[in-house]
């Protein structure tokens, strides 16, 4: 439950920051 919660909330960010395709490719 905890971990599902961390990781939701730290893939969030991570998409928003990762908006610019060029870097990773995502």
């Amino acid at each position: 439950m905890h971990s599902s919660q961390l990781f939701s909330h730290n893939v969030v960010p991570c998409k928003i920051l990762s908006i610019p395709p060029g870097e990773k490719g995502q």
